[in-house]
């Protein structure tokens, strides 16, 4: 975002990084306005990983209570993971050829669940101690409450 009063022009780190990447991209994106289309691959497998941690956090205190195994857990998340790609657009896991996979580099749904099983490996005494009160609700915090001219 580029504010900009009468005597100064301010640029945000988007824009500044856009142009130390490269000035064309800079100006096709941020002067002319132009953007591709569709969601970008990080931010697809981004938004799916978001889905199966709504599912751990949320999920473990079955784990926890003796309900459900983690391996059980693990695969109920992955089950949201999927979803989560296949409404964005993306091909089901079963579906993907070893093309597929070399094309989404390190964003594949084999990785992410080698990712779920590391993450609560990581975070299980956390996970087992902790009382959960919300998961994945939106929030803002105003960075300065005292200004007005912002």
């Amino acid at each position: 975002m580029v504010l900009t009063n009468m005597t100064q022009t301010y640029f945000d780190n988007t824009k500044l990084s856009d142009y130390k990447v490269c000035p064309r991209y800079y100006y096709l994106r941020h002067v002319r306005g132009w953007r591709t289309s569709g969601t970008a691959m990080p931010l697809i497998f981004g938004l799916c990983w978001h889905e199966a941690m709504n599912i751990v956090w949320v999920g473990y205190a079955r784990v926890r209570d003796g309900i459900i195994t983690k391996e059980d857990l693990i695969e109920t998340a992955m089950m949201a993971f999927e979803s989560c790609w296949i409404q964005q657009g993306m091909k089901a896991f079963s579906d993907l050829s070893m093309q597929d996979l070399e094309m989404l580099g390190a964003r594949t749904p084999m990785i992410a669940k080698e990712m779920l099983i590391n993450y609560i490996e990581k975070r299980e005494a956390i996970l087992e101690s902790m009382e959960l009160l919300a998961a994945e609700r939106p929030f803002a915090v105003p960075l300065y409450p005292d200004r007005t001219d912002v």
